[in-house]
């Protein structure tokens, strides 16, 4: 679990970032009404996103850092921190893409799970309860890219071309450059923030 402070302005949020593997999920819709229910009662922000199309936790966490900044700024585009924060993550403006691109669904096996709240103890007890409603493994190194397979999915999924990774020094796609990848995806993200 990575837990940061994130400060925006005058506003002051926590965010927590853990994956979990393992995932049987029998009715998606059912499981984020459960994760709505937590999330109002401890007034927090709360996103479940497919892990094997994340990068890292940076790719989360710097998600979250935009959304929070269009929301201080007043540029959001969703009416909610934690979408925002898949817009950000998918590197898309448009809600049903950014969904198909990062949104959980019963075939999902591992999720990224991004809290963002206030207060840290309504965060851990949030964590705690989603614990119990999903009942799987957590696993934080399932957000990073650990073989050639992810590494290709996200390129493919990211929409990034031999051209982009050549830029970076990259000749070909392999899991030696998963550093530059994922600088790649921030960036991709970044620019969601000037578009």
């Amino acid at each position: 679990m990575i837990l940061k402070k994130l400060k925006i302005n005058e506003d002051v949020r926590f965010v927590c970032i853990y994956g979990v593997k393992n995932i049987n999920i029998h009715d998606a819709g059912s499981l984020l009404k459960n994760i709505e229910i937590i999330s109002n009662k401890y007034n927090t922000e709360i996103q479940l996103l497919d892990a094997d199309s994340i990068a890292t936790w940076e790719h989360v966490f710097f998600s979250a850092m935009h959304a929070l900044k269009a929301f201080v700024q007043k540029r959001n585009v969703s009416k909610t921190i934690s979408m925002e924060s898949l817009l950000y993550a998918s590197c898309q403006r448009q809600i049903d893409i950014g969904i198909k691109k990062l949104g959980i669904d019963k075939n999902s096996k591992n999720i990224a799970v991004l809290i963002i709240g206030n207060i840290v103890k309504n965060i851990e007890n949030a964590k705690e309860d989603i614990s119990s409603l999903i009942e799987a493994e957590e696993e934080d190194i399932i957000l990073d890219i650990q073989d050639n397979n992810k590494f290709e999915k996200l390129c493919d999924l990211y929409n990034i071309s031999n051209n982009e990774l050549s830029a970076f020094g990259i000749k070909e796609r392999q899991m030696d450059n998963k550093s530059f990848l994922v600088k790649i995806i921030l960036e991709k993200s970044a620019l969601l923030a000037i578009s």
